[in-house]
């Protein structure tokens, strides 16, 4: 008989520990119910908030250094073409006003050189120091030779003496600048390329982990509210 009672007992309270959700009161699921909701809310607007900042970030990021980079390498090749036509025209001119005018327009080049350099360093390009270093290096040189060597040429009209110049010593240089150039501007297209993906699976991540909880979340709250009217039927 004792034992009887005791394996009533024991079964009486292994039935209390396996009591499911089911057996909870009608309020606490309710609670639990909108706990449950309050809390996929709370993940997915956590995870919205993220996105939204790694987006801000990557937008920034191609705003403040990709475009300037990719815009500066764009100016520095069309300061080196528009120097070539300008020293080019400087020799071709048949008079002195438009010989100094030419003349003007090519230290005018010079300037926007500087400027449009100062800008590529200024913008935390992705190319390697030594190319910007190279591009500054070349185009000193050509600067110098032009300035010491064609443009006097042409200023005297001596095209022989200043197509040698050109052809032996001042083409190198622009060949050397245009190759360098494209260099530059393949590593700047590559990167632009590389953070605009970056951003983009940054969104398609936090999208997908929205989904996932939103999934399981609802899933969750499905099964602790229907549940209780199924268990209160059997009941």
């Amino acid at each position: 008989m004792a034992a009887m009672t005791l394996s009533a007992q024991a079964e009486t309270e292994a039935g209390s520990r396996r009591r499911s959700f089911a057996d909870l009161s009608v309020s606490v699921k309710v609670v639990a119910a909108v706990g449950t909701a309050a809390l996929v809310a709370l993940i997915v607007g956590i995870v919205g908030l993220l996105a939204l900042r790694d987006a801000s970030n990557s937008a920034q990021l191609i705003s403040n250094s990709t475009v300037p980079s990719i815009k500066a390498v764009g100016q520095l090749k069309a300061v080196v073409l528009q120097a070539r036509v300008d020293a080019a025209n400087q020799a071709l001119s048949v008079d002195a006003a438009s010989t100094e005018k030419y003349a003007e327009s090519f230290t005018a080049d010079l300037q926007n050189f500087t400027t449009a350099m100062a800008a590529y360093r200024a913008s935390q390009p992705a190319s390697d120091a030594a190319l910007t270093d190279k591009l500054q290096t070349d185009w000193d040189a050509y600067a110098d030779i032009s300035t010491t060597k064609l443009l006097p040429a042409g200023a005297r009209n001596a095209l022989v003496e200043w197509a040698r110049i050109r052809d032996t010593e001042a083409l190198p240089l622009v060949t050397s600048l245009f190759d360098t150039l494209a260099t530059v501007d393949g590593v700047e297209t590559a990167d632009a390329v590389k953070k605009a993906d970056a951003a983009k699976s940054g969104y398609e991540s936090s999208l997908t982990t929205s989904i996932i909880t939103l999934t399981v979340g609802s899933f969750s709250h499905w099964r602790s509210v229907s549940s209780s009217p199924a268990r209160s039927c059997s009941r």
